[in-house]
């Protein structure tokens, strides 16, 4: 993990939607064509009765499912494919290769300390001791 927030919910979401999608959404593009020339096989076949000797109707026939497995293709919604989580994950990596973020980051420990004087010990000249005692240990 690259310890990005942004990254890390991006990647669980699209985990999530690779996971969850049917299969037929994942080929949505190759169901939609295999429909289509179907289609259009029968409309052949069914055309040959009154057709047959018309080499026109034909090749009209085979156009038109054509173009209409074209726009099927162009208007069916797509799932996530496996090209494309390939692109994401390297696209991923080589964001993390770019920051310069290869591993995670240290933990933050965030804890209170209790100073152990009482509060009326605070006043300002025992600050002006304190900040003495610290800069004399800087030397």
């Amino acid at each position: 993990m690259a310890g990005n927030p942004m990254l890390d919910v991006t990647g669980q979401w699209i985990h999530e939607q690779v996971e969850k999608q049917p299969w037929y959404k994942a080929n949505a593009n190759t169901v939609t064509t295999a429909v289509g020339f179907i289609a259009t096989l029968v409309a052949w076949l069914a055309s040959q009765e009154w057709a047959a000797n018309d080499q026109r109707v034909q090749a009209a026939v085979w156009v038109v499912g054509f173009v209409c497995t074209i726009a099927g293709v162009r208007a069916t919604p797509n799932g996530w494919s496996a090209t494309q989580v390939a692109q994401v994950q390297a696209a991923r990596a080589q964001f993390i290769t770019d920051s310069g973020c290869t591993q995670e980051p240290a933990p933050v420990y965030r804890t209170v300390v209790e100073d152990p004087r009482p509060a009326d010990e605070f006043t300002a000249d025992s600050l002006d001791s304190l900040v003495q005692q610290f800069n004399a240990g800087r030397g």
